[in-house]
């Protein structure tokens, strides 16, 4: 597989383009095959000098000799996407709602909304639950845009951030926007990192600059690399 570099501003290019969330729009609860995103949670990768027999060797680091220090080697992560996730949100628990409730073809009505984005370097890992359930899980590295939206009028392409912001600025949405990095870390990956904040133009540009930076910042050997697990997929059960 090639290993795709995308400048920040090709990547921000990506991100705002109504056309990219018209394509590649999954619903949180669309059917069992979907891969739905989660909190990342941390995952135990293989390292030179762990010789336990219960660690996956799936994945594995290396050692950096001119910092000493373990960097996890990107090659193990060979898949590179941007997915686009959005569901209504379940008024009354402030929580996603199930399968009924996804939003269709990227065009929200008045409601509230949760919207996730997600740039990720990953690789997929099997797992068979004790319930003898089958999922995978995507193991990796990247950022995540989390928008909390309340639509109060007309209809809307979520994934069109330009155009959300605009129709903040104009009162047509209201709502919040903050972004993570998933399985990165660095002081100068911290420094990016801010408090949620309300939806508007402005914000969304902040937002989409931070996370194209932090994009570049995986390739750095200032950045410490942790994949965790961001995703997960239901294959159903035997």
């Amino acid at each position: 597989m090639y290993r795709t570099i995308i400048i920040p501003a090709l990547f921000l290019l990506l991100l705002s383009s109504s056309v990219f969330g018209q394509n590649n729009i999954q619903g949180l609860s669309q059917s069992a095959t979907d891969f739905i995103p989660i909190s990342p949670i941390s995952y135990e990768f293989y390292t030179e000098s762990d010789t336990s027999e219960n660690t996956d060797s799936t994945l594995s680091s290396h050692t950096n000799k001119a910092t000493h220090r373990d960097v996890f080697d990107l090659s193990l992560l060979p898949n590179e996407s941007v997915s686009y996730y959005v569901s209504r949100a379940n008024e009354a628990a402030g929580t996603d709602s199930e399968a009924q409730n996804t939003v269709s073809f990227g065009l929200a009505g008045p409601g509230n909304y949760v919207v996730y984005i997600d740039y990720s370097k990953f690789t997929v890992v099997p797992k068979v639950e004790e319930n003898g359930c089958m999922i995978h899980q995507k193991v990796g590295v990247g950022t995540r845009i989390t928008m909390y939206i309340q639509v109060m009028d007309g209809e809307l392409a979520l994934s069109n951030l330009v155009g959300l912001g605009m129709a903040a600025d104009q009162g047509q949405v209201s709502g919040t926007i903050h972004t993570n990095a998933m399985g990165m870390s660095s002081a100068f990956i911290s420094s990016l990192m801010g408090l949620p904040t309300q939806i508007s133009s402005s914000s969304i540009q902040h937002i989409l600059q931070s996370v194209g930076i932090i994009k570049s910042q995986l390739y750095m050997n200032e950045s410490t690399l942790s994949p965790q697990i961001i995703a997960v997929q239901n294959l159903g059960c035997s």
